[in-house]
């Protein structure tokens, strides 16, 4: 069976898929990851092979012309998923509209039109049998219609976009026939169109979604779930012989992403400030910073921080009692792996509500960034050191995370689907 992975070009995004596009390989199946020109190198780095069509997006150059655009979105002020977890009485019409307004431009538009049609012409070509997209590359349910593929998508996060719409179309059935405006469907519909393929909802939300959060973290969304446990991929990596060495003391590891610094330009805390207060936990601190952004650092680390480059947090985190991170959903699930307490200081998109549903269950710390300095980020991994509730509860997370079908049983599962033609 060919398989076509779709993937936004991003590495955190490639990692995601990784596990899943090798338990496909490792049952025999032909398997090529396709998305931006830019998305090349990561599948590469993942072992995996490229196929790079089109040209790159402008998303993120977009945001680098427009600095104030970025902060908005990181307050939740730009309607891009800002009431992604609220009840479903404040997912109004007139919210959902400008949602749809919104992203139509500031991101399915950017991400999706350097590829579509290339995209297309390549499925026909080479004639997967099952495609597979992350969320926002709709890109890749349009081709895979155009060759009559099964596809499903593949989320990143709680599924904000698949309840949206869910809402959306159901208080859209409700209009009257004159009023009825649709920004999302209507340019996905004309660029479906003209390539032979009539619009339907699946290609927003895809025949099928493969979730890799534990229930507790899922969004309250009707659409058929294929649930697959969330395996870490660092990608190529070394373990130093440090992380596996038997402690005499706490450890805590510290990182704080790359994407949003790197892509928005925004700091979540400020670092040498971060680093400075560190001094104070009584404990071994691994703080995980690229080489770019240990720059200034080295004359203010305290004796008790290991300063480092890159660990692979798959191995670093069974060893470590608290977990101070950014909310990726890569580091997050990572800790849920684990069973490592969490700090979490949100970023954007459903980072907040996952790090609220983290904190309510009680296995971790959210810290809002209007109080992710020094202080308080000392004091919210004091807590988490203080409070053994935390560990029983990120265990007993860690426990549904393994009950979950591991990628080769969802191979499996999605092999059957396509042999027997699934296609609603």
């Amino acid at each position: 069976m060919r398989v076509l992975f779709v993937t936004y070009p991003e590495n955190s995004n490639v990692k995601l898929i990784a596990p899943l596009a090798w338990a496909f390989r490792a049952a025999g199946h032909e398997v090529q990851v396709a998305g931006h020109p830019e998305s090349a190198a990561f599948v590469r780095a993942a072992g995996l092979t490229a196929v790079p069509l089109g040209r790159d997006h402008i998303l993120w150059s977009y945001y680098d012309r427009r600095p104030h655009l970025a902060e908005s979105r990181r307050r939740g002020e730009v309607p891009i998923y800002g009431r992604g977890d609220a009840p479903a009485e404040e997912l109004t019409w007139d919210y959902l509209k400008g949602h749809f307004a919104t992203v139509v431009g500031l991101e399915y538009r950017m991400i999706n039109d350097p590829l579509l049609h290339p995209l297309v012409d390549y499925c026909q070509t080479w004639r997967p049998d099952l495609v597979l997209w992350e969320s926002t590359t709709v890109a890749g349910a349009v081709a895979a219609e155009a060759c009559g593929a099964v596809h499903g998508r593949l989320t990143w996060s709680m599924d904000f976009q698949g309840r949206y719409r869910r809402r959306y179309a159901g208080l859209l059935a409700e209009r009257p026939a004159h009023d009825r405006p649709d920004p999302l469907g209507e340019w996905l519909a004309a660029r479906a169109e003209r390539h032979g393929v009539g619009f339907r909802e699946e290609m927003i939300t895809g025949l099928f979604t493969v979730e890799q959060l534990p229930e507790e973290f899922r969004s309250e969304v009707d659409l058929p779930l294929v649930p697959m446990r969330f395996v870490p991929f660092n990608g190529a990596s070394d373990v130093p012989e440090w992380v596996w060495r038997p402690l005499d003391r706490r450890r805590v590891c510290v990182t704080l992403g790359a994407t949003v610094r790197d892509r928005l330009k925004i700091d979540l805390v400020d670092v040498p400030e971060l680093v400075e207060a560190l001094g104070e936990v009584d404990a071994e601190v691994v703080a995980t910073f690229a080489a770019h952004r240990r720059e200034g650092l080295l004359e203010k680390v305290p004796p008790n921080v290991r300063l480092v480059d890159f660990v692979p947090f798959d191995t670093l985190l069974p060893t470590c009692s608290a977990f101070v991170h950014h909310g990726g959903i890569g580091a997050f699930s990572t800790a849920l792996a684990a069973g490592t307490p969490q700090v979490v200081l949100p970023e954007i998109h459903d980072t907040p509500a996952r790090a609220s549903r983290l904190q309510a269950l009680g296995a971790g710390v959210c810290l809002p960034h209007e109080s992710a300095d020094g202080d308080g980020v000392i004091a919210a991994i004091d807590r988490v050191l203080r409070d053994p509730g935390l560990q029983e509860e990120a265990g007993r997370l860690r426990g549904q995370v393994m009950s979950m079908p591991a990628p080769s049983e969802v191979a499996a599962e999605l092999v059957r689907r396509v042999q027997e033609g699934v296609r609603a």
